[in-house]
C-alpha cells in the first residue's frame, strides 16, 4: 500500500463526506480550486508536479510515516492517518476498518453500504497493485476499483481474486463515525462561485460535470 492511498481516503473524506481534516492555512497551502473550466473545478494537489514536493501533503504523509512509502500490511497505513488529524476536528470522530487478505469476510461491501466511502485495497496476486473499491455487486461477487491507470482506471475484479488463504494484501477504510457529520467547506468551483459538493447535488449536478485533471 503506497502512501498516496492515505492522501486519497483523507481528501475524499474532507471534499465529499465530512470537513475538519484540514485547518484552513492548510488546505490553502496543499491545494488549489481548479477555476479555468466551464465544468466543475477541484481541488488541485499543490507541488506535486514541481521542484518544491518537499512542501506537498504526499510528502507530509511520507514523513509522518517515518518515510516509508510500502506498508505490507494496515497498522502503518492507519497510524499515520492518526497522528496526521491528532489536534483537527476530526480526531476523535474517524473510525478505521481494516482486514488482512487471509480472512475473507464482506467487510468492505459494507463500509460501501452502511458509510458510503469508498475502501482502500492492496493486493499483490497478478503483479500486485494497489486500488480504491468504489462499488460492489451483490450477484456476481465483484468488486468495481478505481485502478489507478488513466487509459483504464475503472475495472471489475472477482472477490474471488483478491481474498484467499495464499494471498496478501489488505484493505483499510476511514469514516466519519458520528451521525451527524461536520458542514462540507466550499472545495469547488462552478459558474464563478465555490460551492460544497452538497450544494452542488443540490443543482442537479454529478461527478460526470467535474474537469479532469
Amino acid at each position: 500500500m503506497r502512501i498516496y492511498f492515505n492522501f486519497n481516503v483523507v481528501f475524499y473524506q474532507e471534499i465529499f463526506v465530512s470537513s475538519g481534516y484540514f485547518t484552513e492555512q492548510e488546505f490553502n497551502h496543499y491545494f488549489t480550486i481548479h477555476r479555468q473550466t466551464s465544468k466543475i473545478g477541484i481541488p488541485w494537489h499543490n507541488y506535486t508536479e514541481t521542484s518544491q514536493k518537499e512542501k506537498s501533503f504526499i510528502t507530509k504523509l511520507w514523513e509522518i510515516n517515518n518515510k516509508k512509502v510500502n506498508f505490507i500490511e494496515p497498522i502503518p497505513f492507519k497510524n499515520t492517518i492518526k497522528r496526521w488529524v491528532k489536534n483537527h476536528e476530526m480526531e476523535n470522530r474517524i473510525s478505521l476498518k481494516s482486514q488482512i487478505a487471509f480472512v475473507i469476510g464482506d467487510g468492505p461491501e459494507n463500509i460501501l453500504k452502511d458509510y458510503k466511502v469508498p475502501v482502500a485495497l492492496s493486493y499483490p496476486n497478478r503483479g500486485g497493485h494497489n486500488v480504491v473499491i468504489i462499488g460492489y455487486n451483490y450477484n456476481t461477487k465483484s468488486y468495481l476499483v478505481h485502478y489507478g491507470v488513466r487509459r483504464a482506471e475503472l475495472r471489475i475484479v472477482k472477490k474471488s481474486e483478491i481474498w484467499s488463504w495464499g494471498n496478501g494484501g489488505f484493505w483499510v477504510a476511514l469514516y466519519d463515525k458520528n451521525a451527524k457529520k461536520l458542514p462540507l467547506k466550499k472545495r469547488f468551483y462552478y459558474q464563478g462561485k465555490e460551492f460544497t459538493w452538497d450544494e452542488l447535488k443540490k443543482l442537479g449536478l454529478t461527478a460526470k460535470d467535474i474537469e479532469r485533471i
